[in-house]
């Protein structure tokens, strides 16, 4: 399958699944904000339209509730078993970027060609909270459960943000049980790039 159809349906199946949420492909999300004088944001209308190449990078699929975004989610599906270090080294830099602006938000990836997750995310990633394998049965209902638990957990860091909420032990974890290729059966995947 090619990221195109892979990211027309998930967003299909995501859009269909997650009430209250929207759910949109392909959207740009500032990553930088330049103060200029008397400080102005430059140029000016910055936060209103978001362009690709000025400021801002373009997200996959971006969940949100009210315009302001929750969860991001990069999309990998193509031959070669899903994804490679550079991809999750380039998606943690890019995830790290958007939290400076937006310190809520979730940001993940999903993999359309990979049945099962290797060790290499965990020795490479930095910023990302989540990383779902879709390939086989029920893999796009795994990644919806993860989405609505992420977009909860962004939900409530805004409710600590707004001060809606005052907790008095907050542990910030991501809330997902890791599974590994061999409890599915599976041999794990090979993770040489």
């Amino acid at each position: 399958m090619k990221e195109s159809e892979y990211s027309a349906e998930v967003k299909a199946y995501l859009a269909g699944i997650l009430g209250g949420y929207d759910v949109n492909s392909h959207v740009n999300l500032q990553h930088s904000v330049i103060f200029a004088e008397n400080a102005k944001l430059w140029p000016e209308g910055l936060l209103a339209l978001p362009r690709q190449k000025v400021y801002a990078y373009e997200v996959d699929v971006l969940v949100s509730r009210k315009g302001l975004p929750l969860v991001g989610i990069e999309l990998k599906c193509g031959q070669g078993g899903g994804y490679s270090t550079h991809d999750v080294l380039t998606y943690s830099a890019k995830a790290a970027r958007h939290k400076e602006l937006y310190p809520y938000l979730r940001y993940g990836m999903a993999v359309g060609s990979a049945k099962s997750i290797g060790r290499k995310f965990f020795f490479t990633n930095r910023a990302l909270d989540f990383v779902v394998a879709t390939l086989g049965d029920g893999g796009l209902r795994r990644l919806a459960d993860v989405i609505e638990h992420q977009a909860k957990l962004a939900e409530n860091a805004i409710k600590i943000l707004d001060r809606v909420v005052s907790p008095r032990v907050l542990s910030w974890q991501n809330g997902n049980p890791w599974e590994w290729a061999h409890s599915t059966g599976e041999e794990e995947p090979d993770d040489a790039d």
